[in-house]
């Protein structure tokens, strides 16, 4: 059986329609793939971001709570004795720096568990930290003597907290 001249061309339009069709399903089934991958990759990149971003909230947190602990500890060493005032004072920086490390803190539970797991220990050791300091400080407003060496050694403790910010149990 021989086929005729339009039914031939027919036949030919229908193959070369039904190929223009599959390479265009194709392409734009490709594409449509590449877009999704680039949105994944941008998303991933976001959240990177705002996971550093946030892991540099907490140390700048911890590393001022502990320069308050640094500071008014070397201040009531250095003038042999704390004001009421200065205890008062202390109190309002522990209270604040206390706020912005929980912050930090459930700003990254909210981001990772994992992260928030290596964090909180860290928090947690600062906080107690300024707690004895704290106490320590009130004892010094009427007795420095009593407390000399343990606020020397919350100093050096303080220190030791903000040389550890950094190192890889923030990190990730």
């Amino acid at each position: 059986m021989t086929l005729d001249q339009a039914t031939a061309a027919l036949i030919g339009a229908f193959i070369g329609a039904a190929t223009a069709l599959v390479s265009s399903l194709l392409t734009g089934w490709r594409l449509a793939r590449i877009e999704h991958e680039k949105w994944l990759r941008a998303r991933e990149d976001s959240f990177r971001t705002e996971k550093r971003s946030a892991l540099a909230d907490v140390a700048r947190a911890l590393a001022s709570y502990s320069h308050s602990i640094m500071w008014f500890t070397y201040k009531a060493l250095d003038a042999e004795g704390v004001s009421e005032e200065e205890l008062a004072n202390f109190e309002i920086e522990i209270h604040k720096g206390v706020a912005d490390m929980v912050s930090c803190q459930l700003h990254i539970a909210a981001l990772e568990k994992e992260l928030y797991d290596r964090v909180t220990p860290t928090i947690g050791e600062a906080i107690t930290l300024g707690g004895k300091t704290f106490s320590a400080l009130r004892v010094a407003v009427g007795d420095i003597e009593s407390v000399t060496l343990t606020l020397s050694s919350y100093n050096r403790q303080a220190l030791d907290l903000v040389k550890k910010v950094p190192m890889s149990s923030l990190m990730y």
